[in-house]
């Protein structure tokens, strides 16, 4: 037998947990924002050590840490 879901039944299934829906969603939006510059700094990574040749991005961070 299968069971249908509505707006209406999720909506109820979200209001009966609240505060565990909403931790949930929290918990995924900060870990999209603490994962997402991982992926854009690896590019920079390779101009830098690879070739050898810093970019606009590294110029910048650069000011920021003593090398």
């Amino acid at each position: 037998m299968t069971r249908l879901y509505t707006f209406k039944s999720l909506y109820n299934q979200i209001k009966a947990q609240k505060s565990d829906f909403f931790r949930t969603s929290i918990y995924g939006i900060l870990t999209t924002l603490l994962l997402l510059p991982i992926p854009m700094l690896i590019p920079l990574l390779i101009d830098e050590v690879l070739l050898e040749h810093p970019g606009k991005m590294t110029e910048i961070i650069s000011i920021f840490f003593i090398t």
